[in-house]
């Protein structure tokens, strides 16, 4: 009895080490980017649908489907269709015209790694009916498409779904691996070649390594937000491994995975991931864990999880931007959607206060919220706040000006001294602190007007006397 439940326990771990991992899967519940459709001729071509009823008796309903195909009995499936009868008369069951010779593919969009795995195999539920010219095929290509060889026989005959399973060593241990459907038709029955439910699985690592995604928790994100992804392993993994936790497209499958996080390690941990800001809303998505070292796809985490991008937000520039330093509030809008709220230096509320502020810049953010999601989109614009009175004040009975204020960029400098000067300016400067123009003064009293025109914007014009700067004035050029 000893030695019988040894070797039971020995076949036990035998199994789990060699559990198949899931390389690829696909039951068409969602919207596909896995395949592309009809890379063929002929009326008769591939669609993904849900419909069955047909027009008996020309034209019979579909067979309902069995209990191993995920949201059965009439689930999403792909499916040759007679186009004309589909776009016509609304007949878009699995049913083909004879009359109307064809040869169409349905090809898997990107390639399936298949690096580090053995025992590679592709199992599926299909129906056809056809002739002996009407048939349906499954092929691989082990270069990305550029060769094709057919898997076993033509099949026809198969009027109800009938679960297909093949494996080849051909397929183990390549980077691109891919499977297509062929249709070729003369003269037949329905139904046409349909098929669903389709995995691709392999065994990893060679070791009896396996590795368990864990709960997420919570299942709602927004595009951006971190996530914790933790994972238990079995087995031994490699010196120099690397976990990366990886989130599925849209739809819930890992052909084309987004890694989020990286762990380097040997044991079981979390991952602390994060979501790209770009990834599109969804609420199908998926996180597993992968390792380096050996190559082991881990399972998903098992429910699906939502991702909302955060809202749309704008803030156009302040008119104006630029205040004095003791000017009085003004109130802050133009952010959209309505609803938003505003912070920064010197905001209360709606409002700015450029004494709250102070002299400087300020960036001030317009924040939303959708109250659905509750994703919030963010946009900024900087205010300034300047000194726009004397540096040192004028002694009585001094005058300094410029007019037009707001100006279309022809200016006149006003002034009367009452002090003796070897030296007097008028310096102007932009924003950024460049000069970009000095106007000479020779008497104690007069104008002066600017050389050339200025572009938009705010400028600082600074009376200069003796080497010292003693009035600032802002001036504003529209």
């Amino acid at each position: 009895m000893k030695k019988i439940f040894i070797l039971f326990s020995f076949l036990i771990s035998a199994f789990a080490a060699q559990s198949q991992s899931v390389l690829f899967q696909d039951d068409f519940e969602s919207v596909s980017l896995n395949w592309t459709l009809n890379g063929g001729n002929g009326d008769n071509q591939w669609i993904i649908n849900n419909v069955y009823a047909g027009f008996p008796p020309l034209i019979p309903d579909t067979q309902d489907q069995p209990s191993g195909i995920n949201n059965y009995p009439n689930s999403f499936y792909m499916h040759i269709v007679n186009q004309t009868a589909c776009t016509n008369q609304g007949i878009c069951n699995a049913s083909f015209n004879s009359s109307s010779t064809s040869l169409q593919y349905t090809t898997m969009t990107n390639d399936i790694s298949t690096i580090g795995y053995t025992g590679v195999s592709i199992s599926m539920y299909f129906l056809v009916a056809g002739g002996l010219t009407t048939y349906g095929a499954v092929e691989y290509s082990t270069n990305g498409g550029t060769g094709w060889t057919q898997i076993g026989n033509n099949l026809n005959s198969t009027p109800g779904w009938t679960l297909w399973t093949q494996t080849d060593a051909t397929w183990d241990n390549i980077s691109g691996l891919r499977f297509r459907f062929k249709w070729s038709n003369g003269s037949g029955i329905d139904p046409a070649f349909s098929v669903d439910q389709i995995n691709i699985t392999g065994v990893g690592g060679g070791g009896g390594q396996s590795i368990t995604t864990g709960t997420i928790q919570p299942l709602t994100y927004c595009a951006g937000d971190a996530i914790d992804v933790p994972f238990t392993i079995t087995g031994t993994f490699n010196s120099g491994n690397v976990f990366t936790a990886q989130l599925s497209d849209a739809t819930g499958s890992f052909n084309s995975p987004d890694a989020i996080g990286t762990l380097s390690g040997v044991n079981s941990g979390t991952i602390n991931g994060l979501t790209s800001i770009s990834t599109p809303s969804g609420s199908l998505y998926r996180v597993r864990v992968v390792s380096l070292n050996p190559p082991v796809n881990g399972s998903d985490n098992g429910s699906d999880i939502r991702i909302d991008q955060a809202p749309s937000v704008t803030l156009p520039a302040f008119n104006p931007n630029t205040f004095c330093e003791d000017d009085p509030a003004v109130t802050l809008s133009g952010g959209t959607p309505a609803g938003g709220t505003y912070s920064g230096n010197g905001v209360s509320g709606t409002s700015f206060d450029p004494v709250v502020a102070g002299v400087g810049t300020h960036t001030i953010t317009y924040t939303y919220t959708d109250g659905i999601s509750g994703c919030s989109g963010t946009a900024q614009q900087p205010l300034y706040v300047v000194i726009c009175g004397a540096v040192n004040p004028l002694d009585a009975g001094n005058y300094f000006a410029a007019y037009p204020n707001p100006s279309d960029g022809e200016v006149t400098f006003e002034y009367s001294l009452n002090e003796n000067f070897s030296d007097a300016t008028i310096q102007i400067t932009n924003l950024f602190g460049q000069v970009v123009q000095t106007l000479m003064i020779e008497n104690q009293n007069g104008n002066v007007s600017l050389d050339k025109n200025l572009s938009s914007g705010i400028y600082f014009c600074s009376l200069k006397l003796n080497g010292n700067f003693v009035a600032m004035r802002r001036l504003v050029v529209y």
